[in-house]
């Protein structure tokens, strides 16, 4: 089978299964026939989706400890990632890391919504409380546990993965991070334009 025609399955055929509401599952389904039909192909052989790599970029630490969150609350195992480190050139960035990890497209997707969510929601929310930070040597430190506090107050944090505090502590974080607020993540992947565009190819 021709990658881009498995390609073109593998996307409608996740809508079939995570389709926002009833009906796109329903016309995921009756597009899925067709390109099946056209191609002579068989529904069987598409079960098994195959793994292709995929990208995921983060400028800085606390972008990437949202994305391993978000990957451990969605039970993706991030071990075998391999991260690249890209220079920009005449001064855009200095640089822009990526972390590449073998995914079906269903999962990528998945994955890749709630991680741009939260990290354009995550930036805003950091900048109440930076000006708390005022000891650099102790930056990494306290940026992890305001990644922490976001993501628990966010709801992606699975309760058998947190860690249990000593309560002093807990009531000397809640003071710092009282104003911030998690993020409300809804699904809106636009099924509608992904099935006319695998209709139209």
């Amino acid at each position: 089978m021709d990658n881009n025609i498995r390609d073109r399955i593998e996307k409608v055929y996740a809508l079939v299964n995570q389709g926002a509401t009833e009906g796109e599952r329903i016309a995921a389904r009756h597009q899925l026939a067709k390109i099946l039909k056209r191609y002579n192909i068989d529904e069987e052989s598409i079960k098994q989706p195959s793994l292709k790599s995929y990208f995921f970029p983060y400028r800085n630490y606390m972008e990437s400890t949202l994305l391993m969150i978000i990957m451990e609350y969605l039970r993706i195992d991030h071990s075998q990632g391999k991260r690249h480190w890209r220079k920009w050139r005449n001064g855009v960035a200095y640089r822009f890391n990526y972390i590449e990890l073998p995914l079906t497209y269903e999962t990528y997707i998945e994955c890749d919504c709630m991680y741009q969510y939260f990290r354009r929601h995550m930036r805003g929310e950091y900048e109440k409380v930076r000006t708390n930070f005022k000891r650099r040597k102790r930056q990494r430190d306290n940026e992890f546990i305001f990644v922490s506090q976001y993501t628990i107050k966010s709801g992606i944090v699975r309760s058998e993965d947190l860690v249990k505090a000593d309560p002093k502590l807990i009531n000397a974080l809640n003071k710092i991070y009282d104003n911030i607020e998690g993020g409300s993540y809804k699904r809106q992947v636009d099924n509608v334009k992904l099935l006319e565009h695998q209709t139209h190819q």
